[in-house]
């Protein structure tokens, strides 16, 4: 019997029994080769079969969807199949509660949508992928099953970004990862083809890692087939690898899992790898804490050696992070890996560079490593090399680094000789980039101040703005460091000859001193009233360069108004002091709210009941004694508040007694007059354009009367 009379078999009857005897022949028909599978379709089979569908019989159904599936596994077939009833009624058989019939369906769903693309599209569209998720969640012990669904799963997520988020979200992934590692290689490579296909859309690295069972990718990493190992290693390294999973790639299976693999026979290509992997696992703190008990910091002070400039990447960035704690900074630098790391400060790789200047800074922000940096004073001109890099994130590793290890008196004298001020200076006076800035002055102020006068003299003389760093630390809206300006003035008011140079500068805008004195801060006003009071002693051009600037008349205006200046100040001190009294309240509460929840709790507990009690006895008695002891320290404080104002109050009067007698006048005229000049330029400007205006409306009123005058005529005529 040919396919045409097969086909018409099926409109001879429609008793169940002789359909479903047709149905089988038909079956057997398309399970004999491709050429009857394509003929029973060219021949107008489907259109037949829909109307089996319209008897509603599963018997019926479980062949019918055997035999479309059998026929759609011809590619010629899937387009002509792909019939929107088909879907419809293939659809409604994923919802029957016959096993068969959902296998049946899932399998003609799977064959249609291979290497086709339209149908891939067109089945998507259908919101099935949830249906079968809950099929394959039920019905999860059926190899060959598990194999249509991970088929049709792959077919699904091909080349198409949005179909590969959309399958992401819907927890696709905790599915697939129940097939790793499986004995059956052709579901295994299936289950990899389908993660990598997904793997394509970032968000998916989030959402696979999120699953906590990256570990089941690691025996693969050392699984007899190379296709796999090589797989398994770049679907790790790939998800491991950005920056959307530091939170959820860390887990101790996954370092327990790849931190052996170490000592496993891995080919380059994998070893670069897996020392990325180890580098990104250890941005995660358990994980890292992990590495550490198993060897990590030892392994790390080897790798370092290798000649493969990617492993050193790794290792230098896997490093770093390691680098995060105290113990460990303490760890490296006594294993000797700074006279290592700083090898690579030279490195021609960005990176590397970039990575190697991090783990030194981290190296230096411990204090009881610092001394360990003077061992080998080569690292300094490598660390001031970096000042000049083209890399503004290296540039600060470079200043930060400085920053730390200059809180040592020997490190400053080693990079004083280095020409250390004329690399930062370029970074005072940038206005680009405000962390670079800040961190230039910073060390070139504990340069001053560490190695005092000469160094000073040095700042100021070498480079023409010198003194910005002084004017940039008094300007600054942070009281810390104003604080330090204040300081600096005042070493600087030790020596004449500072004061003299610093004075004489023609570009050196020193109005900037006035600012200082409108600041609320009792300890910033008593250094800066020092320091002032000092350049008056101490630098006769120093106090006529101040005078001429209003010094004597901001004093006068200070001590007249002196009360009402320490009222404002009290004033501020005050709302700070009834702040912090508000949040320590807010505190208590919170605390008494805890202590009463508790209480409630343990009321439950009638045995415990007595020693919380006693406990409790204790607790208010604790409480009266710091009350105590807080009362008595607040009046140590008021008295001691007190005892700086008196002080401060006799050093503005003082200070003012030293220029009150003094006859110098405010550069102030010249100014007006200066500003009068302009004012007349203004004024003749304005005067001119006036005129001008003037003479622009006189002629357009004129044309206007023209135009109407000849208009007029016109009309008349």
């Amino acid at each position: 019997m040919n396919a045409k009379q097969l086909i018409n078999l099926l409109g001879t009857s429609k008793e169940p029994k002789v359909v479903k005897e047709n149905l089988n022949k038909i079956l057997e028909f398309s399970k004999t080769g491709s050429e009857e599978k394509l003929i029973l379709v060219s021949e107008g089979c489907v259109e037949e079969f829909l109307k089996v569908f319209e008897l509603k019989n599963d018997d019926l159904n479980k062949i019918l969807l055997d035999t479309l599936g059998e026929l759609a596994k011809e590619e010629d077939n899937r387009t002509p199949m792909a019939l929107e009833k088909v879907l419809e009624y293939t659809k409604e058989c994923l919802n029957n509660e016959n096993v068969e019939i959902q296998r049946f369906s899932s399998r003609l769903f799977a064959n249609l949508s291979c290497y086709h693309e339209k149908n891939q599209g067109l089945i998507f569209k259908m919101d099935l992928v949830p249906r079968i998720l809950e099929i394959w969640a039920v019905d999860n012990n059926n190899l060959l099953f598990t194999k249509t669904l991970v088929g049709f799963m792959t077919n699904l997520s091909y080349d198409n970004e949005e179909r590969q988020v959309a399958l992401g979200k819907v927890g696709i992934f905790d599915k697939l990862m129940e097939c790793i590692p499986n004995d059956d290689e052709q579901l295994l490579n299936m289950t990899m083809n389908c993660i990598a296909n997904l793997m394509n859309a970032e968000e998916n690295k989030l959402a696979i890692s999120k699953t906590k069972k990256m570990h089941k990718f690691i025996p693969l990493m050392t699984h007899e087939d190379e296709d796999i190992v090589e797989e398994a290693f770049d679907l790790v390294a790939d998800i491991i690898v950005g920056d959307l999973c530091p939170n959820y790639i860390g887990s101790p299976e996954m370092v327990k899992g790849v931190m052996p693999l170490i000592d496993s026979e891995l080919n380059e290509e994998n070893q670069k790898k897996l020392f990325k992997i180890l580098a990104y696992l250890s941005l995660d703190d358990d994980s890292m804490r992990l590495m550490i008990e198993m060897g990590a910091l030892d392994i790390v002070s080897k790798l370092l050696h290798s000649k493969n400039e990617t492993i050193v990447t790794s290792t230098v960035m896997w490093m770093g992070n390691l680098a995060r704690t105290n113990e460990t900074c303490k760890h490296l630098i006594k294993n000797g890996v700074l006279p290592i790391i700083m090898e690579f400060l030279s490195n021609e790789n960005f990176k590397i560079q970039h990575l190697a200047a991090g783990v030194i800074r981290n190296l230096a922000v411990l204090a009881e490593n610092r001394p360990i940096f003077l061992e080998y004073p080569e690292i300094f001109p490598k660390i001031i090399k970096l000042l000049s890099h083209k890399r503004i994130e290296i540039k600060d590793y470079g200043i930060e680094c400085l920053n730390f290890l200059c809180n040592l008196e020997e490190a400053c004298k080693i990079v004083i000789k280095q020409n250390v001020v004329a690399e930062l200076m370029p970074q005072v006076k940038q206005k680009d980039v405000a962390k670079l800035k800040y961190g230039a002055v910073r060390v070139i102020y504990k340069l001053m101040m560490t190695l005092g006068k000469d160094v000073m003299l040095q700042v100021l003389k070498e480079d023409e703005e010198g003194y910005l760093i002084l004017i940039f630390l008094m300007l600054s809206r942070f009281d810390i460091l104003k604080k330090e300006g204040a300081i600096l003035l005042s070493q600087f008011a030790d020596s004449k000859e500072i004061l003299d140079y610093l004075f004489s500068i023609k570009d050196f805008d020193y109005k900037v001193f006035m600012l200082m004195f409108t600041s609320k801060n009792l300890e910033i006003l008593t250094l800066f009233f020092e320091a002032i009071k000092k350049c008056i002693i101490t630098s006769e051009i120093a106090k006529i360069s101040l005078l001429k600037k209003g010094l004597k008349r901001i004093l006068k205006e200070y001590v007249d108004k002196f009360d009402e200046n320490l009222e404002k100040i009290k004033e501020k001190e005050k709302e700070e002091k009834l702040e912090k009294e508000k949040m320590l309240k807010r505190q208590q509460l919170q605390q008494k709210l805890l202590e009463q929840q508790k209480e409630k709790e343990s009321k439950k507990e009638n045995e415990k009941e007595n020693e919380k009690e006693k406990e409790k006895e204790e607790k208010e008695k604790e409480k009266e004694k710091e009350e105590k002891e807080k009362e008595e320290k607040e009046k140590e404080m008021e008295l001691e508040k007190e005892k700086q104002v008196e002080k401060f109050k006799k050093l503005v009067l003082e200070t003012y007694g030293l220029i009150e007698d003094e006859d110098i006048e405010e550069e102030i005229e010249e100014e007006k007059d200066e500003k009068d000049e302009k004012n007349e330029e203004v004024d003749e400007k304005i005067e001119v354009k006036n005129d001008e205006k003037n003479e622009k409306d006189e002629k357009n009123e004129k044309d206007e009367k023209n135009e109407k005058d000849e208009k007029n005529e016109k009309e008349e005529k």
